[in-house]
């Protein structure tokens, strides 16, 4: 399966619609090259500069395009993949740093060599609150700041 135009907007819709909300498109550098570029430069009235041009903005349809190189993605076109978030993180959670970047240094196992180990740790935290749900019954769901767009079989 490949991801069209049609999903993508599909997942705007599963988006909550309260005051404040800036919706962006979060996602890797790879399925944006991959999937997000090149339904745009398909898309009718492309004109040669355009071509040369490129995508000169991180955008899709007029919304921003966020890079999070961190999240997994498989290939975009594999079924039971993650291809990207819409909404807006800010109202979805909080991303914290628990414990700062710490660095420790040690001489003990390179002594006789003269070889000095370092080891580096960093603790973060997320908090989710408005991520809303995906119940089976209809009237239980409630639509949150964020929605996922995931190929299925």
């Amino acid at each position: 399966a490949s991801v069209t135009d049609v999903d993508i907007t599909g997942t705007f819709s599963k988006v909550a619609t309260f005051s404040g909300l800036q919706t962006k498109i979060y996602t890797t550098s790879q399925v944006y090259f991959d999937v997000l570029v090149k339904l745009a430069r398909a898309a009718n009235g492309n004109t040669a500069q355009a071509l040369v041009d490129g995508v000169t903005m991180n955008t899709y349809n007029g919304t921003p395009v966020v890079f999070i190189d961190e999240l997994y993605t498989q290939n975009a076109t594999e079924a039971n993949s993650f291809v990207l978030f819409v909404g807006d993180m800010s109202q979805a959670g909080i991303f914290t740093d628990r414990t700062g970047l710490t660095f420790t240094t040690s001489t003990e196992q390179g002594y006789l060599s003269d070889d000095v180990y370092q080891k580096s740790m960093a603790r973060y935290g997320v908090n989710w609150w408005n991520i809303g749900n995906a119940s089976a019954t209809a009237s239980a769901r409630r639509r949150g700041a964020l929605a996922a767009l995931v190929l299925k079989n």
